[in-house]
């Protein structure tokens, strides 16, 4: 509240005041020790002199504390204002830059509008105008000699015109036309660059879609072979299976004919030590026979295993 007085119109009085009220306090101290004095221990003149000397110098020194503070205040009140102006300016600058911003925003869309259209405009007029020209007749024997006289415009390109000839189809690069006529197809260096990058990159994919196509079709192709290995080796296993079976049963017939001879040959021992009459003899000789077919088909079944086996080691 103190500095808020200080600070306002009326500080100057107030200050005033308070000196004055300061200097008849001093004064009225100075009465009350003449009196005090003349009731108690003598002062001499100079002595109350020298004191009263001081008491003026400290009221001088306690003004002059007190007017700077006055100064401090009246010049923190002009900071103040000038502060508060500032911030004001630059308040209003900052909103102007906003709207200035803006309007450059929006100058610019319109500006890239304005290109858009145009840009529009001459692709269709381009469009049309070439649509125009596709069918007609052309003379081009001056500068591409006599066999194009009659020329007819078959399609048109960025890059080039497409004609019918007696001889055939043909393609004229653009620079190679007449002026007026590039002139009237709105042919350019920049629409050909254009149209030649598109191009690559429409190649580019193209590759891009063949290789990922090839891989893909490797990819099935390598599946479709795991699978036949798969099935193969399936196959395989199972031939293996069943010629272990067959190998099994022409064992269990070897074995069976070797015990049938062996019997019919102890019969025909037998008979010979008994002196009778007895036929074994050929039962034993069939019966070796028999066992010996078993055993090559035996043998041939073993080969046929072993194969087998070797042609399901390369499938791993």
């Amino acid at each position: 509240m103190f500095n808020d007085v200080l600070t306002s119109s009326r500080g100057p009085g107030v200050i005033g005041t308070l000196l004055a009220v300061i200097v008849l306090g001093g004064f009225s101290g100075l009465g009350l020790m003449v009196l005090n004095s003349d009731e108690g221990i003598e002062i001499s003149d100079e002595e109350k002199i020298e004191a009263n000397k001081e008491e003026l110098i400290s009221l001088d020194e306690k003004a002059e504390t007190q007017n700077a503070r006055l100064n401090m205040y009246r010049v923190l009140r002009e900071k103040t204002t000038e502060m508060s102006r500032l911030s004001s300016a630059s308040d209003r600058s900052a909103q102007e830059l906003t709207r200035e911003r803006a309007s450059i925003e929006r100058l610019q869309i319109e500006v890239q509008n304005v290109y858009e259209q145009w840009a529009n405009y001459k692709d269709q007029y381009r469009k049309n105008e070439r649509a125009l020209w596709i069918g007609k007749t052309i003379d081009l024997s001056e500068t591409k000699g006599e066999s194009y006289r009659e020329s007819v415009i078959t399609g048109i390109t960025p890059l080039r015109v497409r004609l019918r000839l007696e001889s055939g189809l043909r393609g004229v690069p653009y620079i190679e036309l007449p002026m007026d006529m590039q002139d009237q197809l709105q042919f350019g260096a920049e629409e050909a660059a254009e149209y030649e990058m598109a191009l690559a990159g429409i190649e580019a994919q193209k590759d891009k879609d063949l290789k990922k196509w090839s891989e893909v079709q490797r990819e099935a192709q390598a599946g479709a072979d795991a699978a036949a290995k798969v099935r193969e080796k399936a196959r395989i296993q199972r031939l293996i299976e069943e010629r272990r079976a067959q190998l099994d049963a022409r064992s269990a017939e070897s074995r069976r004919h070797s015990k049938d001879a062996a019997m019919w040959l102890r019969k025909t021992a037998d008979a010979k030590r008994t002196g009778k009459m007895s036929m074994n003899k050929s039962k034993v000789t069939a019966a070796e026979a028999r066992k010996r077919a078993a055993d090559r088909a035996a043998d041939a079944l073993r080969e046929k295993i072993k194969q087998l086996k070797a042609e399901a080691a390369k499938l791993r």
